[in-house]
């Protein structure tokens, strides 16, 4: 535990390798392919050939998709095991769960939604005790996306987004002179790391899907944020 603790204050984050079991994640995936076959009726599979394909070409399906399982309660309950909270109860006081839950339908070679370097906290508008737990349903490698950090970014805390904005986007300026690590995962892997770590997505250049969510803790000692959907106890 004090491993943990350590490696976290250090670089902004932590990998907790198998935390998640296959079972844990059925959840999610079954919830996802009754959303999918409930308006299209095409899906064997989560990363199937033809719904790939067909998710690829339509892009508003994935849209359609992400809107109703956004926020969902398939999520909450993952964001409450307490093999999930053991660890973050490490890393944040008293910690809380915010009730929005982003969720990530990452097609090959799509770049209009790609995530650019940033802070969550940019977005998040909370406190200075947050963190977010990153959980993939497939093995994601490089060639699925996986995500990239700037370990020990997170010591600079607030970083203006003011370098340059991209749609929706602001990104962040002065910090790209810092090194960069790919964190790969595999399916039950979580990466938990602070509102501060400067990460970015990579492009899904494979022939599957990414698919991710994010779930977002904050400290019960500070205010919260006002833009997260309230908080739940775990």
């Amino acid at each position: 535990m004090d491993d943990i603790k350590q490696h976290y204050d250090q670089k902004g984050y932590w990998l907790a390798k198998n935390l998640l079991s296959s079972d844990d994640l059925r959840s999610v995936d079954d919830r996802v392919i009754s959303v999918v076959k409930s308006n299209y009726k095409l899906i064997a599979g989560l990363n199937s050939v033809d719904w790939v394909s067909y998710a690829t070409s339509n892009p508003q399906c994935v849209t359609k998709v992400y809107d109703e399982m956004r926020d969902d309660n398939v999520f909450i309950n993952i964001g409450r095991l307490p093999r999930v909270t053991s660890i973050v109860r490490l890393l944040v006081r008293e910690p809380k769960l915010y009730r929005k839950v982003p969720f990530r339908i990452d097609v090959p070679f799509e770049t209009k939604e790609l995530a650019f370097w940033h802070q969550d906290d940019f977005y998040v508008k909370g406190n200075n005790e947050e963190l977010t737990a990153w959980i993939p349903l497939f093995d994601t490698n490089v060639q699925q996306g996986a995500l990239q950090v700037m370990p020990g970014s997170h010591k600079k805390e607030k970083i203006p987004h003011t370098y340059l904005s991209v749609g929706k986007k602001s990104l962040p300026s002065a910090i790209y002179e810092n090194e960069i690590r790919y964190v790969e995962m595999k399916r039950g892997d979580v990466l938990f790391f602070s509102s501060f770590l400067l990460h970015a997505s990579s492009l899904n250049f494979s022939d599957e899907i990414r698919y991710s969510f994010q779930l977002r803790y904050t400290t019960g000692l500070k205010a919260p944020s006002t833009e997260m959907k309230g908080i739940i106890n775990v």
